[in-house]
């Protein structure tokens, strides 16, 4: 039975390529949920807000769509932020002709009320620190009582534990969590600036990204929620249509905390990957091929216009150098799908993939010490 379980696993490798099957079983994000003491350390602000304004933008550098949340800050529990609103930048969304859907970033709706973790990218712009786990709903639960209750994951996101490094909140009433976070922020206060000083020392905090655009022009499109609803909008790959193969670049460059503890090779990952690909590829029933290349250097992340990619080396500043074994672990999505030109088959509408990128984060390498944990 043993044997059975670890084949098994070898097959569903962690890489969730499946994705690219748009199957309901996919899981393209992998995360462990951290407790509350590392969401209080890792973010480098924490506030209190409402969403008054959402825009969308298509990211000629990058080849892909971000929404940008204008929050209206009610308070500030942690963190360099003085300005009475604040502007998140967001990967995923639909500007134009153009979508990207990544599996497991939060939800936004206007006039909502949130309390949101926050770290930023590379050039200071500010984001919800550990995706959906950073993000909680303040509303009311029915009863006339306001909880706190943390984002869903949403479709095809793969939770496969939670930290053992203290007490973990899902939900509670609003006053109690707020209590709870406000005394663990004062409690970690050292450890936290320790943090800050290790990581982002020479990283700004701002309120606004440097691309966003606060007026309207033709590249933006306003919208009124933030959300995935890829089941109205269903993606696929058009290459096995026509019996072509999907090709991925296997990008094996490590990242900048090393290789992973589990490999003794970058030829190691690049044999679990082509097996993940070969079971997808000979799934009954389908005309998916799945064709990989060990290629070093080619592929950063979740990217458009550097083909599909399975990268380990963060070159594109998805997960933040304060990870640790909880949180992200990897990410998957459709970093670029089309609206134009459509497919009809067997009566349903589908979009076109562009392109789909798998990246890990090499910060979670203590989590990653078996190629059993890797795979899964």
């Amino acid at each position: 039975m043993r044997l059975r379980q670890e084949s098994l696993i070898r097959r569903v490798i962690f890489f969730s390529l499946s994705l690219l099957m748009v199957s309901s079983l996919a899981r393209a994000t992998t995360v462990v949920v951290p407790s509350d003491d590392e969401l209080v350390i890792g973010a480098r602000a924490i506030v209190k807000g409402r969403v008054i304004a959402m825009t969308t933008r298509y990211s000629e550098e990058r080849g892909m769509v971000f929404t940008y949340v204008t929050l209206e800050v009610d308070e500030v529990w942690k963190g360099a932020i003085t300005s009475r609103q604040i502007v998140l930048k967001q990967p995923g969304g639909i500007a134009g002709q153009y979508g990207t859907l990544l599996y497991g970033t939060p939800e936004f709706a206007l006039d909502e009320h949130v309390l949101v973790f926050l770290d930023t990218w590379g050039d200071g712009s500010l984001r919800v620190h550990q995706w959906f786990l950073g993000k909680f709903d303040l509303s009311d639960n029915g009863s006339g009582v306001t909880e706190a209750v943390r984002a869903s994951a949403g479709e095809n996101v793969d939770i496969v534990g939670r930290s053992n490094a203290g007490s973990i909140t899902d939900r509670m009433e609003s006053e109690a969590y707020e209590r709870m976070i406000r005394e663990k922020i004062a409690y970690n206060h050292r450890t936290s600036q320790l943090n800050e000083l290790r990581y982002y020392s020479r990283a700004p905090l701002l309120a606004y990204p440097p691309d966003y655009i606060p007026v309207a022009d033709p590249g933006s499109d306003t919208v009124k929620n933030f959300t995935f609803l890829s089941s109205t909008r269903p993606l696929r790959w058009f290459e096995p249509d026509s019996g072509q193969p999907v090709n991925f670049n296997i990008n094996t460059t490590p990242g900048p905390s090393g290789s992973l503890p589990a490999y003794g090779s970058a030829a190691d990952i690049v044999v679990d990957v082509l097996n993940a690909m070969g079971a997808l590829s000979s799934v009954s029933g389908s005309s998916l091929r799945m064709v990989g290349a060990a290629s070093p250097g080619a592929g950063c992340g979740i990217r458009a216009g550097d083909g599909n990619s399975i990268s380990f080396n963060n070159c594109d500043s998805y997960f933040s150098a304060a990870s640790s074994c909880s949180g992200l672990l990897a990410v998957g999505g459709v970093s670029l799908y089309y609206l134009s030109n459509p497919a009809l088959i067997n009566g349903t509408t589908f979009y076109r993939i562009g392109e789909g990128d798998v990246t890990m984060n090499p910060y979670a390498n203590c989590y990653y010490t078996t190629r059993c944990r890797v795979q899964e």
